[in-house]
């Protein structure tokens, strides 16, 4: 406590001695119409305006000031404990009242929730969170809203003509969405279909014995390793000597390291005692079994992926009159988790689900707008290519999925574009102007401290957790105001 603030206390603590003293004396010496007079005054005197009074009067000073008495008023700040409930009143005079403007640190965002489950509709859910805050916060406070186990497998998305415009990532600024020209859609990525390498029956593998009778016909005929095929031909990364490629070995990780058996046999005598070598172009640590002909490389397809693919629904009107033809993207789109390559029928076992049954449909390649095709040139005005038509389907990280209607009953457009809307949305702010009411409420509204602004409370004799409650006690002939931005 300082100097001034004991000075204060002593202050009122001898006023209220003075004034015990003082009913004591009249109740004593005057008429009953004079004591009970003097005790309704007493009563209204109470202790908070004598302190209120005694601060002020600290402040003030004998010294009259135009300003003060013209400019400053007093304010009334109130701390209570969170455990016991002990109140610590203060009065602090001021000269500007620095009011905040009401959710000016605050946004709120309408987020779609798109569930990786057939069986709930899409939501709409009012997300209101700090303007300092992430993607990362907003998945999180939807998982709280929405009532959702973990964000780990939430996608954000901006959602323009129902097609998705952009996926955003954890760590973007929530502040630099385009919440107002866009929709922001939340989808819940499921986990993705088995690939066609998966579905196949692995093939037993081939006993040495019947690799080298497999090769050694080639070799001694020369099999396709024929000057006129020079594709066939190539080089020893080592020795650079011209040979079939049959002759030569690889590794998985190198694609130009290309080496003769020679070379191979010759390097790990010089590195490694004959157990491993170097790659001369990788540097990577091998051994002998770890190389492999380059031909078996060559036919060996690369491990399938898993992409993000975006599905979108789409209505084409067919008419021989041009100007009546016509395509809509229409409903709610979707992301899904799938393999770089599948089976036909494993993609339409993993798309039923979210297409109107009974409906007729085809399934085309378009780009992320989903009107044109992701896999032909512009120029060829070409919609999409079908995606059903071979015997597996090989994905490419640009690709959309587009389900194309030509005709759709009234009961199907609705299932596409059904929404439900969470309670949430009854808290929206309205666009409506600001009042300086609203910003005095705003200032006067308690706030909790943090634990790191704990207040040491004296009856607990520790740092404890308030409430802090700051109102203005004593108003000036006229108010100067601050707004904060």
């Amino acid at each position: 406590m300082r100097l001034d603030e004991k000075n204060v206390q002593y202050e009122l603590e001898k006023s209220q001695g003075t004034a015990v003293e003082r009913a004591a004396d009249s109740s004593s010496s005057t008429s009953g119409v004079e004591t009970h007079a003097a005790a309704h005054s007493l009563a209204r005197l109470t202790q908070e305006q004598r302190q209120a009074d005694l601060t002020w009067k600290s402040f003030v000073g004998e010294a009259k000031s135009t300003v003060v008495e013209t400019f400053y008023g007093q304010f009334r700040s109130s701390l209570v404990c969170s455990v016991c409930g002990h109140t610590s009143v203060k009065y602090d005079p001021f000269g500007t009242l620095s009011v905040p403007l009401p959710y000016a640190n605050q946004i709120q965002i309408t987020v779609t929730y798109i569930s990786s489950s057939s069986s709930s509709p899409p939501t709409r859910y009012l997300i209101t969170l700090c303007k300092v805050s992430y993607v990362g916060d907003l998945k999180a406070a939807l998982c709280k809203m929405a009532g959702l186990d973990s964000p780990e497998h939430l996608v954000v998305a901006e959602v323009f003509d129902n097609h998705i415009a952009r996926i955003v990532e954890d760590g973007y600024m929530t502040k630099f969405l385009n919440y107002n020209l866009r929709n922001i859609y939340t989808f819940h990525l499921p986990p993705p279909p088995p690939s066609s390498e998966e579905e196949a029956p692995q093939p037993s593998p081939t006993p040495p014995t019947e690799k080298v009778l497999n090769t050694s016909p080639e070799r001694a005929s020369g099999g396709e390793c024929s000057r006129a095929g020079g594709n066939h031909w190539r080089s020893c990364t080592i020795c650079l000597e011209e040979m079939c490629q049959t002759e030569l070995k690889t590794h998985h990780t190198c694609e130009a390291c290309l080496l003769c058996d020679g070379c191979i046999e010759m390097s790990c005598k010089h590195q490694g005692g004959g157990e491993s070598l170097s790659c001369p172009v990788c540097q990577a640590s091998l051994s002998p079994s770890d190389l492999i002909p380059v031909e078996r490389r060559k036919i060996e397809k690369p491990k399938a992926r898993i992409l993000r693919v975006p599905l979108v629904f789409r209505m084409d009107q067919e008419s021989d009159n041009n100007n009546k033809r016509c395509m809509q993207l229409l409903g709610h789109p979707a992301l899904l988790a799938l393999p770089s390559r599948l089976s036909p029928a494993t993609l339409t076992q993993t798309l039923a689900p979210r297409i109107p049954p009974g409906s007729n449909y085809s399934l085309l390649f378009v780009d992320g707008r989903g009107y044109n095709c992701s896999r032909c040139l512009f120029s060829s005005h070409c919609r999409g290519c079908e995606v059903l038509g071979g015997a597996e389907v090989a994905l490419q990280a640009g690709d959309t999925l587009c389900v194309r209607f030509t005709a759709l009953s009234p009961d199907h457009h609705q299932a596409l574009a059904s929404t439900l809307d969470h309670p949430s949305l009854n808290d929206i702010r309205q666009n409506v102007p600001l009042t300086l009411y609203d910003c005095l409420r705003a200032f006067t509204q308690s706030e909790t401290l943090e634990e790191a602004d704990s207040w040491f409370c004296p009856v607990c004799d520790r740092k404890q957790q308030a409430t802090k409650t700051i109102s203005v006690w004593r108003f000036p002939p006229y108010l100067i105001l601050h707004l904060e931005r």
